[in-house]
């Protein structure tokens, strides 16, 4: 009987343990479930504010220089030809604060994943030669050489001709950036026998080998201590995501102080224009 005793409280204290070990594992398993909800809020409020952080950055010089040109317009001291250009200045500024504006929403739209294409036969050649219209006024300012080689044949082919607009204004606008005085940037087409690789080359400040690993990443601003002033990385994220989009790859070659090189392949996935193409490419 004794013995029936000893047996029973074994089980009953076996049983109690297992019951205490399922809730100690359970209320442990919730406890870190709350830990990883707090690390995980606490990691979309540092998204957040690096967001907030960023986008006043990228919204103050525009700001200040629509603040100042209008207040100079207003105190009517500038000689005629500087008060001339203040309205230009003004239009650029808001321009940049549009553009700053639109790139944020893209970023919205890719971490949603709402970030969609609108493919359309184009004449990639034709959406080129758009894009570097607008840059000719900024180019001559600085006295660059903006240089496009239009000797190559290419067939329309399927893409968004606005996003990959977009990936040119990205990669053309930083050169001129980050290009001195007198310099030069060549736009080239270079077909291969399945996609189109457009390239971007400049003889600018280039990028240290320390800054490369942040490249095409969202926070990837890069400071620059010669006067260029820093660059938000918001262009080179954003152009990444629209080549991937389209089956394609984007990278720099870049060398500090004598230049960049920005390549993006997009493929030709429609058998008849590829065939037109490789035919385009044998002749």
């Amino acid at each position: 009987m004794m013995l029936w005793g000893f047996i029973l409280i074994d089980i009953v204290l076996a049983t109690l343990a297992i019951y205490f070990s399922y809730k100690y594992e359970k209320e442990k398993h919730r406890d870190d479930e709350l830990i990883q909800t707090v690390d995980s809020e606490r990691e979309e409020e540092k998204v957040r504010e690096d967001y907030t952080d960023m986008m006043v950055h990228e919204l103050r010089a525009p700001l200040t220089a629509i603040r100042g040109g209008a207040a100079l317009i207003l105190s009517n001291t500038l000689p005629p030809p500087e008060r001339e250009k203040m309205p230009r200045i003004i239009l650029e500024s808001a321009n940049d604060m549009l553009s700053t504006v639109a790139d944020f929403l893209d970023i919205a739209k890719i971490d949603a994943g709402r970030f969609s294409l609108a493919k359309t036969k184009a004449d990639l050649i034709k959406v080129i030669e758009e894009r570097l219209e607008v840059f000719s006024y900024p180019a001559e300012e600085k006295n660059i050489t903006l240089n496009f080689d239009r000797n190559v044949v290419i067939p329309e082919f399927l893409f968004d001709p606005v996003r990959i607009g977009q990936v040119v204004n990205n990669l053309v606008s930083n050169s001129i950036k980050f290009t001195n005085e007198g310099g030069r940037i060549d736009i080239k087409i270079e077909p291969t026998t399945s996609e189109i690789q457009v390239v971007v080359t400049d003889n600018g400040i280039g990028i240290a080998d320390s800054k490369k690993p942040i490249l095409f990443t969202k926070f990837g601003q890069i400071d620059h201590t010669d006067g260029h002033g820093p660059s938000s990385g918001l262009g080179l994220y954003i152009s990444k995501e629209i080549v991937t989009a389209h089956g394609g790859k984007i990278w720099l070659e870049s060398e500090e102080r004598k230049g960049t090189a920005a390549h993006f392949t997009l493929p030709i996935v429609n058998e008849e224009v590829l065939q037109v193409h490789q035919s385009i490419l044998s002749n």
